[in-house]
């Protein structure tokens, strides 16, 4: 009996507390909480379209591209969009932005949050979006001008929308090849992507045409960022941008020519500079993976003898990149870069 009547009790308290829930509820009104579920559903399909989009864009090249460039192998695989602006308010939600978070750190996902500042239309920001994400993948701050990092940044952002038009739209793409557009450096850059440079300045006979930005450029500036990564001293930096952005300029004008190192044997490569290297004010030497031990020991030493020989420079500048790299696979692979140039190249 008396367990019947604590029961009874307690199912009244119950009750009670239910009384008084549902009286603040009401005293709030249901109105407020309906508006609060609708604006949350609302906020993620708006933040959630951005992300689909991207996140099918990158989908469908890895899936398209008979071959995936190393650049877009290290792009992040979705976007988490934290917060934009609608009609001069903001969409967002911190709920949502930890839940998807979370979600994507248990199915191990590589993903990048985005927050953009501004009232743009839907293919400005998902433009936005998508140079956001190459900027995960070109940390070269130290080693290039605004202006230049700029240039390639945006070149690959419209060349990315251009191979998946349909997801992105044609208004996506407008906006991101306008941006191209009104860099510094874009007909550098195109040279540079470009197969008739690699083609004419490349040494092996028949020369392996994939152009020589993906291939060999951003590799090298990965591989100098990673040097200069605890580089404070302004002027060491402003000296280094300024010579980096030279040697490219030479490079894409065609006056440093190319050698890739590999299967033949070492005097095969030294006899291709030899009948060659006349044409040219420099010489770029690239090895990666069992290949750069045979270029440091049987190569790189005649290369030196042979180009100080010539006659043909004022005076050498040598640099060198390596180290290891995340390859096209994802697997490391070591690469050891080298760059034998005139002197007066270099000069402002």
């Amino acid at each position: 009996m008396n367990t019947c009547n604590l029961l009874g009790d307690i199912f009244s308290l119950l009750s009670n507390v239910w009384n008084i829930i549902w009286d603040i509820l009401a005293l709030i009104g249901f109105s407020t909480i309906i508006k609060g579920l609708i604006d949350l559903v609302l906020t993620y399909h708006d933040l959630r379209k951005l992300e689909n989009s991207y996140s099918q864009a990158i989908t469908f090249i890895k899936r398209n591209l008979g071959e995936v460039s190393y650049v877009l192998s290290k792009l992040p695989e979705e976007i988490i969009v934290e917060a934009t602006y609608k009609g001069g308010k903001t969409v967002s939600s911190r709920l949502l932005t930890a839940l998807k978070k979370s979600v994507k750190k248990v199915r191990g996902k590589q993903y990048v949050s985005v927050v953009i500042f501004s009232d743009m239309s839907y293919p400005e920001q998902l433009a936005f979006i998508i140079k956001k994400a190459f900027d995960t993948v070109f940390p070269f701050e130290k080693v290039l001008e605004v202006e230049f990092r700029e240039a390639i940044l945006n070149y690959y952002a419209y060349k990315f929308a251009m191979a998946c038009e349909k997801l992105v739209g044609r208004d996506t793409i407008e906006v991101l090849e306008r941006d191209f557009q009104g860099t510094k450096y874009k007909d550098v850059v195109v040279r540079l992507d470009s197969k008739e440079l690699e083609g004419r300045i490349t040494l092996n006979p028949p020369p392996e045409v994939r152009p020589l930005l993906d291939r060999v450029i951003i590799p090298i500036l990965e591989l100098k960022s990673r040097e200069m990564e605890f580089v404070s001293d302004l002027s060491t930096v402003e000296f280094v941008k300024a010579r980096m952005g030279r040697i490219l300029v030479a490079i894409a004008e065609g006056l440093i020519a190319v050698l890739f190192v590999g299967k033949r044997r070492p005097e095969d490569y030294i006899c291709y500079v030899k009948e060659r290297i006349g044409e040219f004010r420099g010489l770029l030497v690239c090895s990666r993976g069992a290949y750069t031990g045979v270029y440091e020991e049987f190569i790189h030493g005649e290369l030196v003898r042979l180009l100080e020989e010539s006659g043909n420079f004022t005076g050498i500048e040598i640099e060198r990149f390596e180290g290891k790299l995340a390859a096209e696979t994802g697997k490391e692979v070591y690469y050891r870069h080298g760059i034998f140039i005139d002197r007066d190249l270099l000069k402002p």
